[in-house]
């Protein structure tokens, strides 16, 4: 084998175990991320507001998802 074939070979391994750190940074960052907004809709539920109604503003009160994802990556 080249040099040359192995380092190209060698860049694509790279790439590849970079893709799987980058998934599954993303699905644990997605969990949590879902985590926070079921515990704050856990707590106003118990607070006496109705489960659908709690997750909806869990969410609102949380933002966007994919801004606290870019920012995570940023930061």
């Amino acid at each position: 084998m080249s040099g040359r074939l192995a380092g190209r070979l060698m860049a694509v391994g790279r790439r590849l175990t970079h893709l799987g750190r980058a998934s599954t940074f993303d699905r644990e960052l997605d969990e949590e991320i879902a985590l926070h907004i079921e515990m704050r809709a856990d707590e106003l539920q118990q607070d006496g507001m109705a489960r659908m109604e709690a997750v909806a503003r869990a969410r609102r009160e949380f933002g966007s998802a994919l801004r606290v994802k870019e920012d995570t990556r940023a930061g």
